[in-house]
């Protein structure tokens, strides 16, 4: 049987544990550390590899992942990847190989929230859904009785809050824009329009007596996902995000269990992510799973892997 061969972009937590899991199944891999002065090496690298994983972190806009995804898909080799940054504000150059681009974890992680909405949405009312496990956990944790800095330490170290986040406020701002940008992935995969990208949404940095404030309402407040069609203003509270396209708002903000079209996504445990889509004639479709975290992360890819493996 011959040896599958992977590259792996990025030797953080989430590239070692890809590498650790890739190797248990028999796979050879190695590490792609810095684009720096080794353009050249990378394009190398990638034509010999059978597939390119690109394990980073957003630190720019995602020019830099981009810029990695289409040097590995022009060489010929399929991608998979978990930045958001590249799909999120460069969907149009990347769109003409999104088959060839396995991105399930860059929303939801294990939950594989995407694979409902790139199947066709005809007759569309809307989709909602909670797309950050992250501030999921925080306030479900605060709903059971845990202090916000408790809860806020426990995410830490489960690995769930974005790199470089320490205090409170950075913590919950830093999940909001993780939370835009898969806003935005959703909006573009699912073809609604013409793509979004961060710059086109109105975003409210939130402050932390603002944060202490929605977690002593943890019981009934989560930060939800919407996309739907509307002419109606619309402005959150404090803390959240909103763009307008082709007849279509996608927002993002702190909504109340008083609001039943909601309900079913305050059961949601922890790190667990969910997308309900609502179709016009049809039942709502829900599917959920756990999202945040490096495990799941790292499963999803690997299933990605072999999924394009299979159809390329």
């Amino acid at each position: 049987m011959n040896v599958l061969n992977a590259l792996i972009v990025g030797k953080g937590r989430i590239g070692t544990a890809l590498a650790s899991a890739l190797q248990a199944r028999g796979w050879s891999t190695c590490f792609f550390a810095s684009w720096k002065d080794n353009a050249p090496f990378f394009r190398v690298a990638a034509s010999r590899a059978d597939v390119v994983f690109l394990a980073i972190s957003t630190r720019d806009d995602g020019a830099a992942a981009s810029t990695y995804l289409l040097e590995a898909l022009r060489a010929g080799r399929p991608v998979v990847t978990c930045e958001k940054g590249a799909l999120a504000n460069y969907f149009e150059d990347l769109e003409p190989y999104l088959p060839y681009i396995g991105f399930t974890a860059t929303v939801g992680g294990g939950s594989e929230l995407l694979s409902l909405v790139r199947r066709p949405l005809k007759r569309l009312v809307s989709i909602r859904g909670v797309v950050n496990g992250t501030l999921n956990f925080l306030f479900w944790q605060v709903a059971q009785g845990q202090d916000p800095y408790t809860a806020l330490r426990a995410a830490q170290e489960r690995g769930l809050c974005e790199p470089g986040a320490q205090s409170l406020a950075e913590a919950v701002n830093a999940e909001l824009h993780d939370a835009l940008l898969k806003s935005a992935i959703v909006w573009n995969v699912a073809g609604l329009g013409s793509p979004l990208a961060s710059v086109d949404f109105s975003y409210s940095i939130l402050a932390e007596p603002e944060i202490l404030r929605l977690l002593r309402k943890a019981a009934t407040t989560r930060f939800v996902l919407t996309i739907h069609p509307t002419t109606e203003h619309h402005w959150f509270e404090f803390g959240g995000f909103m763009a307008r396209r082709d007849g279509w708002m996608v927002r993002g903000d702190f909504v109340s269990r008083n609001d039943d079209q909601y309900d079913a996504l305050f059961n949601l445990p922890k790190e667990h992510n969910a997308l309900i889509v609502k179709r016009r004639w049809w039942h709502a479709s829900l599917i959920s799973g756990r999202g945040a975290g490096i495990a799941p992360t790292v499963g999803v890819m690997v299933k990605d892997a072999y999924r394009l493996l299979k159809s390329t």
